[in-house]
């Protein structure tokens, strides 16, 4: 989405709801009048959903506490069978109400009810709908309440994903590796690390949103925003990376944003498809980084996305956000709608929608008022102050879980200040070396001799001398001063390397000159890439500018070609043949050329893993055909199921390019002795797989030790799914004893007939290595499993690596 102060009329023009507010005589339908197909059959059907408050009673029914049950079914002895229905019916409302506002809930939780009990419903509206300003990206009012002169601080929101945007203040916030780079490193500790130190810049910017992190899967190689999203194309790698994330932005008093809720894995069409998913995929692929955000980090928000989802705008859809996110995982927090993603008032409000953004239109307090007062066909009430409650309610929940409402004063509206700090710009430096993926190292080719100063290397591309491919457009985008901003050749001239830049049009320069260095030639260093940003797809994956003239190179210096890629994911290397080391870093920020020098003269090991599959040519993953993308009808059907990424590589039997957790380092590792044990069904713990690992080579490194399961047969899973992981520290000749625990989930699907997660009796495979490659892991012997019944949740199915 454009910045504020760069949006004009005509783009809010499309989708933009910015209504006036409701009078009497002003049509009515726009309160009720849904274009969703669940809830758009007929106009009784309708008031009926609209009656009677937010809670429908069969959801009531189904959390209704046990012992009030049992209390009215004794009580139903001495009662018809009319009295006994109508006292169910409103002591289960009655129990759904008051646990959905904050009793019995969370501490926090608790006293933002009672805080919003305080509040006249005026003050109440004021924290249900945002607006745009100059300074950030979104806000709501502050204000001071009336009854008790307490205040309620205003809630600033900003992007986001590779660091605070200061749109109009370049050169005062760090341009952070994005989340893909993060994902890359497999490395949670870092991952805290790095939400941290964005919340940090954020809390000296004076805001107190973060719009982020988002956590989308990389299903589409041509997803214009995979570079935001942590859990690349896998949900446990997700799942562990997510929460950390989370921890770190939030443990700096700000709110973190959990998004785009759900099913946003293309921009193409982005405001109008509608994503046909099936229950067991969601439930498995795409719902589980969002219910560990909840679970285990106790994401304050969840931003719902543009599209539809079966049938449903996401941001009016009460099957995911009521009954997905409040009763099944037990979301405490505030769903906000993306940037003009809000298509009604009422039907948003009783569907789970519970902050509008930006510039309240359909959630204006005027509108929300008139709500308030409209009658159905029936004469009931169209919407309740109770919702009213309960959605402030949830607003306050996560500003007093963030310590927003117990701040002393009020953050400073600090926009204009230079936020950057040196312990920041190392930390983004070590990022760029820890996410660096050595796709290939053919010879050993890198790392570079440092000390080889009588040698030159030649740099060859513009990107060696651009920045333009280090970080994505749109909410992603930040700009860190052209003086904060080191390329390639940037951090060649750093490392004190003599070298010589050649850009495309001047091929036969830089072959005449390397020829006539001979031995003195260090290295052929040439730069590619590709960029990507928010609102469009890539159009290709393919990297064919520099085919020729690496080609060309090859003919006489193979052995010294390094390819140096930045992208924002996905790619298709047609060169990757004629050169002896090809480095991949995923935007990686303003830090790029100084961290990626780390590893090209080895003062650092590169320390990344394939967070994704980088396919052989166009559209090969998932060979999709226009229904799974980008759709037919304004339809886009997830066919393909279970089967994203590397799990469609290893259930077709074919081989990528690179495989997903592929990454070369500086040394060599050997896993021995993989040992599975299983433990008693009444135990939390499936298993725990045991093995060893050395470190063969002469120096110190990082290694990513993954875990991969095989179900049986008939559970009808891709073989070889991610389901632990963990980064260690190998010193030169060291063994390290790795024992990885897998709890109940890791070995159950999720049964769309009983609605949980179910067991699957019989045998399973397990393997162990540092790739999800076949030929390159070492198998476990098998082990039979029944299992206990599923009950557990996403963070023991995922564990914490």
């Amino acid at each position: 989405r454009p910045h504020p102060s760069a949006r004009t009329s005509s783009t809010r023009a499309r989708g933009a709801r910015d209504m006036p507010p409701i009078s009497p005589s002003t049509e009515r339908r726009p309160l009720i009048a849904v274009d969703d197909a669940s809830t758009a059959s007929t106009a009784s059907q309708h008031e009926t959903a609209l009656a009677g408050d937010f809670v429908d009673v069969e959801r009531a029914a189904r959390r209704a506490h046990a012992s009030t049950t049992s209390r009215i079914a004794s009580s139903a002895l001495r009662m018809s069978a009319a009295a006994c229905a109508a006292l169910v019916a409103v002591a289960t409302l009655v129990t759904r109400a008051s646990d959905d506002a904050g009793v019995g809930g969370s501490a926090a939780r608790t006293r933002a009810y009672r805080f919003a009990s305080t509040m006249s419903l005026d003050e109440q509206l004021t924290l249900l709908g945002g607006q745009v300003e100059e300074a950030y990206i979104g806000s709501t009012s502050g204000f001071v309440v009336s009854s008790t002169r307490a205040r309620v601080p205003e809630l600033r929101m900003n992007d986001g994903p590779q660091g605070f945007r200061a749109h109009n203040q370049p050169g005062t916030t760090t341009q952070w590796p994005c989340a893909l780079a993060v994902a890359a490193t497999f490395d949670v500790g870092l991952a805290h690390a790095w939400g941290g130190a964005m919340g940090g810049e954020f809390v000296r910017k004076g805001a107190n949103v973060f719009l982020g992190p988002g956590m989308n899967l990389a299903r589409v190689p041509l997803g214009g925003r995979n570079f935001e999203y942590i859990a690349g194309e896998d949900p446990a790698l997700g799942s562990a990376m997510a929460p950390a994330v989370i921890r770190g932005i939030q443990s700096r008093g700000v709110i973190a944003t959990a998004k785009h809720f759900i099913f946003n894995e293309q921009e193409r069409d982005r405001m109008y498809y509608d994503a046909q998913v099936d229950e067991r995929s969601m439930r498995e692929m795409y719902l589980p980084m969002f219910e560990a955000s909840i679970k285990d980090a106790e994401v304050g928000s969840i931003m719902c996305s543009y599209n539809k989802v079966n049938g449903s705008h996401a941001c009016q859809n009460s099957v995911y956000m009521n009954e997905i996110l409040r009763d099944d995982l037990g979301f405490e927090g505030f769903v906000m709608s993306d940037w003009l993603a809000t298509h009604s008032t009422v039907p948003s409000l009783k569907s789970g929608l519970d902050m509008e953004m930006p510039t309240a239109g359909l959630f204006s307090r005027d509108r929300l008022k008139y709500a308030l007062e409209a009658t159905d066909a029936l004469g009931k009430p169209m919407l309740s102050a109770e919702r009213i409650k309960v959605a402030a309610t949830r607003v306050l929940t996560s500003m007093f879980r963030a310590g927003i409402m117990d701040e002393e004063e009020t953050i400073p509206r600090a926009i204009d200040a230079n936020v950057r700090t040196y312990n920041d710009t190392t930390l983004a430096r070590n990022i760029v070396a820890k996410s660096a993926i050595l796709l290939k190292n053919d010879g050993n080719l890198l790392p570079l001799d440092p000390d080889a100063q009588n040698k030159t290397i030649i740099t060859f591309g513009a990107m060696c001398a651009q920045p333009w491919s280090l970080s994505g457009g749109g909410s992603g985008h930040v700009d860190p001063g052209a003086k904060n901003v080191f390329t390639v050749n940037d951090g060649l001239h750093d490392a004190g390397q003599d070298f010589k830049w050649y850009d495309e049009h001047q091929l036969d320069q830089a072959l005449t000159e390397a020829t006539k260095m001979g031995d003195d030639l260090l290295a052929i260093i040439v730069c590619d890439g590709a960029g990507a940003g928010e609102s469009l797809d890539r159009p290709r994956i393919t990297l064919n500018a520099h085919q020729q003239p690496v080609s060309r190179f090859s003919e006489k210096f193979r052995k010294k070609i390094v390819i140096i890629v930045t992208a924002p994911g996905h790619v298709v290397i047609p060169q990757h043949a004629d050169a002896s080391s090809i480095l991949l870093s995923f935007f990686p920020g303003e830090q790029a050329g100084l961290g990626l020098a780390d590893v090209v003269f080895g003062k650092h090991a590169p320390g990344g893993k394939l967070p994704i599959t980088i396919p052989n040519s166009e559209n090969e993953l998932g060979n999709f055909d226009q229904e799974q993308y980008p759709g037919t009808g304004g339809k886009v059907v997830y066919k393909e199921g279970l089967h994203v990424g590397y799990r469609w590589y290893n259930a077709k039997g074919l081989r990528p390019a690179f495989h997903f957790g592929h990454g070369l380092t500086y040394t060599t590792f050997k896993y021995t002795d993989a040992v599975v044990e299983t433990f008693p069904v009444d135990s939390s713990i499936a298993a725990n797989v045991s093995f060893s690992v050395t470190n063969t080579g002469d120096r110190i490194a990082s290694e990513v030790v993954q875990v991969y399961v095989t179900y049986p047969r008939d559970a009808q899973e891709p073989p070889r799914q991610l389901k632990a992981f963990k980064k260690i520290v190998v010193a030169a000749g060291q063994t390290k004893q790795v024992s990885l625990a897998l709890p109940v989930r890791a070995l159950q699907i999720w049964s769309t007939k009983e609605k949980k997660w179910s067991n699957v009796p019989g045998e399973f495979t397990f393997h162990v290595g540092g790739t999800s490659e076949l030929r390159k892991l070492i198998a476990c012997d098998p082990v039979q499993t029944h299992g206990p019944d599923a009950t557990s949740g996403v963070l023991e199915y995922f564990g914490r690596p």
